[in-house]
């Protein structure tokens, strides 16, 4: 099911070949394990800090730390956009442009105290992902006691959504920002407990997976978020019917997020949407998209989606590279991380 050691092997060094720096650092230091301090790691991140596109998003932040012209959560230009960028291009958090940037989100959240809403998750997202955190912990406890407390007593409500009838509490539905801030927060949250996370997966992926109609969920409230970013894995629609480009990039973010809790084999839904993936590998033992219109203007970055981390779509070997290094890197996170542990 994930990717045998060979077969790991031989991808991560034709990656490491061919691949521009960001995919090249990634996979030497994610999937290979090198230390940072290695001389072609080091080599490959100077790469990355003279790389066009950290030049441009770096002429983007204001003095604050903050991003574009617009909103927070805006669209390309916006802070939510950059950070999540900055952060897959491999650029450090201690980088000034990221550490202003995670530094403005810090004063965000705490001005913004509404922390029952998803917007706060985005701050808490960048927050998260730079290193242990008083806030996202304080969060995640909240969050965590609330989402239980609905489930028990209003678990039936939340699966009502034929015809557009309204949900009852649908804001506190576990949807996109929620998972990625707990997801990209495991390494560390981990240590505090995990039941919550359990449940919370387990209504996502179950419960969740046979509901048909996920973009209305209230009048006029599209639930975007969820309906994309996990449904086509779940009900394993995205090999069911053509996907678009967007759906599939935004399953395989999906995939990524929730092999950080170790748990694409715990589940059926989960085990099928990645073999429909990595059974895209061609005669190289390299991985190619199994839909057609995938370009780099497609997949670059947004607040809902992206993939794009080689500047140069001309190639043929670009779109291969992104793909090959997802699959290796969702197979490696999975295998390295524990599963999620569940109340007996």
């Amino acid at each position: 099911m994930l990717l045998n050691e060979n077969e790991l092997l031989n991808a991560c060094e034709w990656l490491v070949q061919n691949a521009g720096p960001s995919i090249k650092y990634r996979t030497l230091t994610e999937i290979l394990g090198l230390d940072v301090n290695d001389s072609i790691v080091q080599e490959t991140y100077k790469e990355i800090l003279n790389s066009k596109r950290l030049k441009f998003i770096s002429s983007r932040q204001k003095e604050n730390g903050c991003f574009g012209e617009k909103s927070f959560h805006h669209g390309t230009d916006s802070g939510e956009t950059y950070l999540r960028e900055l952060f897959e291009m491999g650029v450090s958090p201690k980088h000034e442009v990221l550490h202003k940037g995670i530094e403005y989100a810090k004063v965000l959240h705490i001005t913004k105290p509404e922390s029952t809403s998803w917007i706060t998750a985005v701050y808490l997202e960048s927050i998260g992902r730079a290193g242990k955190s008083q806030l996202v912990l304080d969060w995640y406890r909240e969050y965590s006691e609330r989402f239980s407390l609905l489930y028990k007593n209003h678990r039936e409500d939340w699966l009502i959504v034929k015809n557009g009838k309204p949900a009852t509490y649908y804001l506190e539905i576990p949807f996109m920002y929620v998972i990625r801030t707990i997801s990209n927060s495991w390494w560390w949250l981990k240590e505090y407990d995990d039941s919550s996370v359990a449940a919370i997966l387990d209504f996502l992926l179950n419960d969740m997976a046979e509901v048909k109609d996920l973009y209305w969920i209230a009048p006029n409230r599209q639930l975007f978020a969820y309906s994309n970013f996990l449904h086509l894995i779940a009900s394993n629609s995205i090999f069911l019917r053509q996907p678009s480009v967007i759906d599939f990039i935004m399953s395989l973010e999906g995939l990524w997020l929730l092999a950080q809790f170790g748990i694409i084999e715990e589940y059926l839904n989960l085990k099928n949407a990645f073999s429909f993936i990595s059974s895209r590998k061609n005669d190289d033992g390299l991985w190619e998209f199994p839909i057609d219109g995938v370009t780099k203007t497609k997949s670059s970055w947004h607040s809902y989606h992206g993939f794009s981390l080689e500047e140069n779509w001309r190639k043929k070997e670009s779109s291969i590279a992104e793909l090959t290094f997802r699959v290796c890197l969702i197979s490696e996170r999975n295998r390295k991380s524990r599963g999620i542990k569940r109340k007996k």
